[in-house]
């Protein structure tokens, strides 16, 4: 009998869903996007339940070994004592400015990101914070909605003082209790139907009885993490390039690499490390010029085959360049800068795995395989997220051995965009004359 994985992420516009099947197949998927304006936790719940509707219309009642949520970070969400969703602080949100600290408190300098994070949510959402018998992030309270079971991932212990030690809370002035315990990245934190659950109708939802009872609940983890194992960079010489409204390069080292400019933080497998270059806007800059110059209308693959087809010229100053090629280029320019960087820290040339809303586009992945000089690739879905979570699922419900495994087996390259040679060679000439320019 077949089986299957439901892997679930919660991004920052959206959330997606996917039946992924042993062998890395998708069965079927979905794309819940989240109303614009303020965000709720409430919103997350509706989505799932929407996407779970409409895999179901796609598929029937089939088996479903495990849902595996993953989500991003450091997203926090208030419980109150009656387990309601109360207020929320998005990853995303700026900081409020901080009031000078009481005199019980000490000031905290800690490598810490959910700190400055968790001081902002008091700050900003104080009546939530103070009422709250739980703080947890965005992956844990789905996890939270369908099993009872309160739990923050840890990726690797490596990770924890990126989250918060004893020390950091209490310098902060933060009661531990709020915080539920770390649980090991892929731990199965419950099945769904249980009793914590079922007392529940979140959100006016009443998950458990549209949801069968006894399916595994995985706890994935940070999409960040998860999107590693999605595109197989857990091994050191392998990367990944993950982008969408903004893009990060991420390649595994054997070694911690210290280097200007990258930052460098544990890897999914103990004892390896992942050195990344940050992007903070490459999607979100093309989303503004389509929005600035009235072609909002068009779809993404039209204007790339349109920016494709326009003439090439040697300068960005040509009166009759195409704006969106000037624009893309430039884009690409400052990938391949940030490849250059990445590869002379780590000391090797990766073949770069695609992920993320930008690697849906064909005629774009072709554009930065000239533009950067690199061979790039996309697997069989461009959710590396959704990947990693049936990854970690299969790997906890013992289907393979080890993450390692299991990522051999099922994350397969099904298309690979090599870089044409004259192309590539005038995209060459023409970034170090725009570096020199840069420089100068």
């Amino acid at each position: 009998m077949d089986r299957y994985v439901l892997a679930v992420d919660i991004g920052t516009s959206s959330l997606k869903a996917a039946l992924i099947t042993p062998e890395g197949m998708l069965k079927a998927n979905a794309r819940v996007r989240f109303p614009a304006g303020t965000r709720t936790a409430k919103h997350w719940l509706h989505a799932f339940v929407e996407a779970w509707a409409h895999i179901l219309r796609e598929t029937g009642k089939i088996p479903i070994a495990a849902i595996s949520v993953s989500g991003n970070g450091p997203t926090l969400v208030s419980i109150n004592a009656s387990g309601e969703p109360t207020g929320i602080c998005m990853w995303n949100e700026p900081l409020a400015p901080q009031a000078a600290p009481a005199e019980t408190v000490t000031p905290v300098s800690s490598p810490s990101i959910f700190l400055p994070r968790l001081a902002s949510f008091k700050t900003l959402h104080r009546a939530e914070f103070e009422s709250a018998e739980r703080i947890i992030s965005g992956p844990e309270f789905l996890v939270y909605a369908l099993t009872g079971n309160a739990l923050t991932i840890l990726p690797d212990p490596r990770y924890k003082a990126a989250y918060w030690t004893e020390q950091d809370l209490a310098s902060a002035g933060i009661d531990p209790a709020l915080l539920p315990p770390f649980a090991a990245q892929g731990t199965i934190a419950g099945t769904t139907g249980a009793p914590d659950a079922r007392n529940r109708a979140w959100a006016g939802i009443p998950l458990a009885d549209l949801i069968p009872a006894g399916i595994p609940v995985v706890a994935g983890g940070p999409d960040f993490t998860v999107a590693l194992a999605g595109t197989g960079t857990i091994r050191a010489g392998t990367a990944c390039d993950r982008a969408g409204t903004s893009e990060g390069l991420n390649a595994c080292t054997a070694a911690r690499i210290t280097a200007a400019g990258l930052r460098t933080l544990p890897a999914v497998i103990p004892g390896l490390w992942n050195l990344s270059a940050l992007l903070p806007d490459t999607g979100q800059m093309f989303h503004s010029w389509r929005k600035e110059s009235g072609q909002a209308g068009k779809s993404y693959p039209e204007l790339m085959a349109a920016i494709e087809a326009s003439p090439f010229s040697e300068s960005f100053s040509a009166p009759n360049l195409h704006s969106g090629r000037a624009l893309v280029e430039k884009i690409g320019f400052s990938v391949r800068q940030a490849m250059n960087n990445l590869e002379q820290a780590a000391d090797f040339r990766p073949l770069y795995i695609l992920t993320g809303g930008q690697a849906r586009n064909p005629v774009w992945n072709r554009m930065k395989a000239d533009i950067t000089g690199r061979t790039l690739a996309v697997t069989t879905t461009p959710d590396g997220e959704l990947m990693g979570d049936a990854i970690l699922a299969y790997t906890s419900l013992g289907d393979f051995s080890s993450i390692e495994q299991a990522t051999a087996h099922m994350v397969r390259v099904n298309t690979v965009y090599e870089p044409h040679a004259e192309r590539a060679r005038r995209y060459t000439e023409k970034f170090e004359h725009y570096e020199n320019l840069r420089n100068s």
